[in-house]
C-alpha cells in the first residue's frame, strides 16, 4: 500500500524496496511517455500538421 508521497506501508523491507523500485521505474516512464508526446505536438505544430486529431486534447 502507499501513502500521499508514494512510499510504500505495511510490507517488509525486501518486499516494499522492490515495490518502490517499480514505482519510481514507472513514475519515470510515464514522465518519458509524457515528454514524447509534447515533443511530438511541437513538432506537428512547427510544421503545420494536425495528424488525426486523437492525440489532441482541446477544452
Amino acid at each position: 500500500m502507499l501513502d500521499k508521497t508514494g512510499k510504500v506501508i505495511g510490507m517488509g523491507t525486501e518486499k516494499q524496496g522492490s515495490l518502490e523500485r517499480r514505482v519510481e521505474r514507472d513514475k519515470r516512464e510515464s514522465v518519458e511517455r509524457l515528454e514524447t508526446r509534447l515533443e511530438i505536438g511541437l513538432e506537428k505544430r512547427k510544421t503545420g500538421g494536425r495528424g488525426s486529431g486523437s492525440e489532441h486534447l482541446e477544452d
